[in-house]
């Protein structure tokens, strides 16, 4: 009972660091200059692909090309799904760009982006995935 107990316990802890804001999710038009973005989402999950939009106001014109989006401080290309065969996370990117950043009024700009299945599973009782929480990036 003891061992189901930390089992859950454990698995609830890696929960709630999905459960923080997105305000770590910024877009930088250069490396020096990073905007935090405002959201229409406050919590992710492991079992669930969801959708953000995001916008920020940079306060002049920028050229859409140069931006680069974040989370967590890393570049989304560095956000790669768990590959089970080589029990790495080296697989398809977990964060994607679904809309492109535009211009919604004056220097305003809007974005979509998804975070997938991490696992590319809802179901993560396998415990395999459960002993891959503790190197999921963080």
């Amino acid at each position: 009972m003891k061992k189901r107990f930390s089992g859950l316990l454990a698995f609830l802890l890696v929960l709630t660091l999905f459960a923080q804001p997105v305000l770590p999710v910024s877009a930088a038009e250069t490396a020096d200059n990073v905007i935090e973005l405002e959201s229409n989402r406050t919590l992710f999950s492991l079992t669930e692909a969801r959708t953000v939009e995001v916008q920020a106001d940079f306060g002049k014109k920028v050229d859409l090309s140069q931006l680069e989006f974040q989370f967590e401080g890393k570049k989304l290309s560095e956000w790669k799904k768990w590959v089970k065969k080589d029990n790495t996370y080296t697989g398809d990117p977990f964060i994607k760009v679904i809309e492109e950043p535009h211009f919604v009024s004056g220097t305003k700009i809007e974005a979509t982006l998804e975070f997938g299945l991490l696992y590319d599973t809802d179901n993560l009782s396998n415990r395999t995935i459960r002993t891959q929480y503790q190197q999921i990036y963080w």
